[in-house]
């Protein structure tokens, strides 16, 4: 559900490429890692510390909306779509302008680690930015909105 890279953060920023069907970037930020996703992902999934995890999957999810803090605190949540940042509990969302700047960059990591394929179908909410980046990255995949 989301096309856009997504930041847990207690002291520091980590970034996370995301991985079809929904867009969503799953990663747990603490001195513990934890990266539990169901085989429901063919992505790139990434649990964030002092290590990265990749986690093969089957479908990919694009939803960013994550909080974290000292305990590992992840929102899995296909209905969210964009870029959600979360900072020491403190969760709060960019402007448009930035993520489709983000939906871009995280769209292009998506097909570059999909050997250069784009998927035939895209679903995401009305989110301006979203449908802004899926004009622009993946062109000859079809997008369509739910609600």
């Amino acid at each position: 559900m989301f096309f856009g890279n997504c930041f847990a953060a207690s002291s520091r920023l980590f970034a996370t490429p995301a991985t079809i069907i929904f867009f969503c970037n799953c990663f747990a930020a603490s001195s513990r890692i934890s990266a539990t996703l169901a085989a429901m992902f063919f992505g790139n999934c990434f649990a964030a510390s002092s290590r990265l995890f990749a986690t093969p999957a089957t479908i990919i999810f694009f939803c960013n909306c994550f909080a974290a803090s000292s305990r590992i605190s992840t929102t899995l949540a296909a209905m969210f779509f964009g870029n959600c940042f979360a900072a020491s509990s403190r969760l709060f969302a960019t402007s448009t302008d930035l993520l489709c700047f983000f939906g871009v960059a995280a769209a292009i990591d998506f097909t570059e680690a999909m050997s250069h394929r784009q998927p035939k179908s895209i679903f995401t909410d009305k989110d301006q930015a979203m449908m802004k980046a899926v004009e622009i990255v993946l062109p000859e995949s079809s997008h369509r909105l739910y609600m």
